[in-house]
């Protein structure tokens, strides 16, 4: 298993990208409630991720690999995750209020990559519940997507996410 320091709650308002503010007007003159809740999910993640950058930063701490995003629980309402960035060894102050040290899950698991943007991450988790259903296997009620690019400052059409599917 890998160290990383996580992130369990985080902030909102994060609007750093172009393509962001046009689906936020779009979805202020239309109503439209999915556009609203991937900018708000997306957004919370971003915000996770500043936090842990900061954090990083004022401890002299680097990543040694890549950003992950581990969601502990989902349902149509919502979700809970771990904003974390895998570091050699535990840091030398332990970190205080949201962020705390802790091991990245391991074990058997399914990967798939979405490229393009945050926004269509719904039709990659589609197509990964399909192949389940297929192939007739059942995940366990947790989920990874690693960023192989940087989600604070890659323009979005340029994300590519591995999302990891830990099978029972």
């Amino acid at each position: 298993a890998v160290t990383s320091v996580r992130l369990e709650a985080a902030r909102d308002g994060v609007e750093d990208f172009d393509y962001l503010k046009q689906l936020k007007a779009c979805a202020d003159r239309t109503g439209d409630a999915e556009a609203k809740q991937i900018l708000a999910a997306f957004d919370t993640l971003i915000d996770a991720f500043k936090s842990l950058n900061e954090y990083f930063a004022k401890q002299g701490l680097k990543a040694n690999g890549p950003a992950m995003t581990i969601y502990t629980q989902t349902d149509d309402t919502g979700f809970s995750f771990e904003a974390a960035l895998p570091v050699a060894q535990a840091p030398t102050n332990p970190p205080k209020g949201d962020i705390a040290v802790g091991q990245a899950p391991a074990g058997k698991a399914l990967k798939f990559v979405h490229r393009g943007a945050y926004d269509a991450m719904d039709s990659t988790y589609e197509a990964i519940t399909n192949y389940l259903d297929d192939k007739g296997l059942e995940a366990k009620d947790l989920f990874i997507e690693e960023y192989a690019s940087d989600p604070v400052t890659t323009a979005q059409d340029k994300l590519v996410v591995n999302v990891f599917v830990p099978v029972k």
